[in-house]
């Protein structure tokens, strides 16, 4: 019988009689003087078998380095099966000495090559899940980006590449419930481009989007990096200004304004066009404390500003809170 244990005595493999027994892999055996550290790394010794009870002849070898152990046993009948003879007993026990620390020393081949087998099976195994976990944390990574790129698309006008009036009213709320809170200026500002049917009726559409992408240019490189700044409608925009009152969010306004008439729009096929915008100005006040009644009151300061003659900025009533 051939058997490989590790060094916790466990058993992991036994040959009887040339063939492999799985019967008791996995049991501990019983600690035998071999196996104390302090014991030599071979040797021969006789013993009988706690898990079948067979008096037998033990070869043993110890493979510290993989922590193992390989032990050849004959039984003691077979050994001494010729003769009882005391030098006969001799000869037998050198012989089967030998012949045991051969099988020990050929396991010991069989064990390394295995341990070297199960290493380099272990170590292909580990490279196969690190590219499998790499190629799953690549993906999440696209499907993360993917997710970013939708939201933006999902929140932001596409001809004029700033937010949609889905995303103006998020930042809206949120800012409004901040200002609320520490009592701050915030001003909304709605703007209108003047007779724009016109420009589409006149020029074409390919014309009414140049001027929408035109006005947006003209206003946006004017506003504060924390002002939010959206198209809300067909031609109509909106800007969020935080910590700014009535008083400076007129002056704002009118400086987009007129910043807007002063500016040639260049159209297709070298035409080129001037337009203006009516803007109306609400506030957080004492009384209206939500985005809808500030864009109400902001909406219907624009429909003045149009019904007075348009090219003008209003500003509606009560704007501004009581400090």
């Amino acid at each position: 019988m051939i058997a490989l244990l590790r060094q916790d005595r466990t058993l992991l493999s036994r040959v009887l009689g040339g063939n492999y027994d799985e019967q008791y892999l996995g049991k501990v055996v019983e600690q035998r003087p071999y196996m104390e550290p302090h014991a030599s790394d071979s040797g021969v010794f006789e013993v009988t078998s706690y898990i079948d009870g067979v008096h037998r002849i033990v070869g043993y070898q110890k493979l510290r380095e993989y922590g193992l152990f390989v032990v050849a046993m004959v039984d003691h009948e077979t050994a001494f099966a010729r003769s009882n003879s005391a030098a006969l007993l001799g000869y037998l026990i050198g012989t089967g000495g030998t012949v045991l620390l051969t099988l020990a020393a050929l396991a010991t081949r069989v064990a390394i090559w295995t341990v070297f087998r199960e290493y380099v099976t272990v170590k292909a195994m580990n490279t196969e899940l690190k590219a499998a976990h790499e190629e799953l944390a690549d993906a999440h990574r696209a499907l993360k980006r993917r997710e970013e790129e939708l939201v933006v698309l999902a929140e932001t006008d596409p001809l004029c590449r700033i937010p949609n009036r889905r995303r103006f009213i998020s930042v809206a709320e949120t800012e409004l419930a901040r200002h609320r809170r520490h009592r701050r200026d915030f001003s909304i500002v709605v703007l209108d481009i003047d007779h724009f049917k016109a420009v589409n009726d006149t020029h074409g559409h390919n014309a009414g989007d140049a001027v929408l992408v035109g006005v947006t240019g003209v206003i946006r490189k004017r506003l504060r990096e924390a002002d939010t700044f959206a198209r809300i409608g067909g031609e109509e925009f909106a800007i969020v200004l935080p910590e700014t009152n009535g008083s400076g969010a007129f002056a704002v306004a009118e400086s987009l304004r007129q910043a807007v008439a002063d500016t040639l729009i260049d159209l297709d096929a070298g035409r080129s066009v001037t337009v203006t915008i009516s803007i109306g100005i609400a506030c957080l006040d004492e009384r209206h404390r939500s985005v809808s009644d500030i864009l109400n009151r902001a909406d219907k300061a624009l429909y003045n500003a149009k019904g007075n003659g348009r090219n003008r900025t209003v500003k509606g009533e009560e704007c501004g809170l009581q400090i």
